[in-house]
């Protein structure tokens, strides 16, 4: 399993608190794809 958290800093107010506090869609893509990779790393080669 992986847990894909916000990263620390202090919230901000509003809707600006959204965008910066909650992880993004690519943050969560990366993070099930390197776990893919790690499963089967012919199927999943490294994005980087």
């Amino acid at each position: 399993p992986k847990t894909i958290c916000a990263k620390p800093h202090r919230p901000a107010y509003g809707s600006d608190g959204d965008y910066f506090s909650k992880p993004s869609a690519e943050d969560i893509f990366e993070g099930i794809y390197n776990v893919m990779h790690e499963v089967s790393p012919s199927d999943y080669p490294k994005l980087r």
